[in-house]
């Protein structure tokens, strides 16, 4: 059997080396439309393309690694070599999923494969998304959850032991790790976009003014800020809201993202991560 991508991930591999990233070209395995999920799946753009994630909790854990500016690479439900994962559960004693009401092995994926650029090169890293309930056995209050339980971990080490081959970091990231109000904070800020319709400079200098009122802020609230200079005529409560949200957005402010963004916060909160006097847009 060869996976969907699975051609491709070996042509790729073959010119490329072990870490080679398929971009836009990437097909997952498995499609929202192809399993009933327990979860509410959702097909957010990302790169050119929609990816297919199947929970919440994998929304999650994508805007997460998204957010990260050393990710370049996202590929999700990423197919394991059925012949390495039959192999692999044999010699773990462990039992491999089979294809409803047969014996025939059912195609494994992993749910997250993130690709890193790092001070040598590149990085590969797998993950998969696991809500902590489905882990743990001594919740289990029925021997059809515990068999599902077990059945969980019993794949988790399959998988384990696949990447483990191929040098790839694996883990489990679960709701425990994964922050859904980080989750706002990013969907939120990645949404925003300045209006086009402005004149040439505008944005910029709008940007060059809110800075320069952070800058010269003593203890007061953004809000302050934003009325201060929509009085003076200086800068609308709805652009001063766009250019903030898009400094954010682009890394030249930051603030804590496990705390919901509001204008409600102290000055203070936020922090440039370029000198003001170089803001590029």
């Amino acid at each position: 059997m060869v996976g969907r991508t699975g051609l491709a991930r070996k042509a790729a591999e073959a010119a490329k080396g072990a870490r080679a990233w398929l971009g836009d070209a990437y097909e997952p395995h498995i499609r929202t439309q192809d399993v009933r999920s327990s979860g509410r799946k959702s097909r957010p753009k990302y790169q050119g393309r929609e990816l297919h994630l199947l929970s919440d909790l994998e929304v999650r854990a994508f805007r997460h690694f998204q957010w990260d500016p050393n990710v370049f690479g996202i590929e999700e439900q990423y197919y394991l070599e059925i012949e390495d994962t039959t192999r692999l559960a044999a010699e773990a004693g462990a039992r491999h999923p089979l294809v409803i009401g047969t014996d025939e092995p059912f195609e494994m994926t992993t749910d997250l494969v993130i690709y890193h650029q790092v001070e040598r090169g590149e990085r590969r890293i797998a993950r998969a998304i696991k809500y902590s309930k489905d882990l743990e056995l001594g919740l289990a209050q029925t021997p059809s959850e515990r068999n599902k339980v077990m059945g969980t971990l019993a794949k988790l080490e399959i998988e384990r032991r696949y990447w483990a081959e191929r040098n790839v970091h694996w883990a489990v990231l679960t709701e425990l790790e994964l922050s859904e109000e980080q989750q706002r904070n990013i969907e939120w800020l990645l949404s925003c976009s300045l209006d086009g319709a402005r004149p040439d400079g505008f944005w910029q200098e709008a940007a060059d003014r809110l800075c320069e009122a952070l800058v010269a802020s003593d203890g007061a609230r953004v809000i302050d800020l934003q009325r201060e200079l929509d009085a003076e005529g200086v800068l609308g409560q709805t652009d001063f809201t766009q250019c903030l949200r898009h400094l954010c957005a682009t890394r030249q402010l930051a603030f804590d993202m496990e705390q919901r963004f509001s204008l409600l916060r102290p000055v203070s909160d936020f922090t440039f991560t370029v000198s003001p006097m170089k803001l590029v847009r």
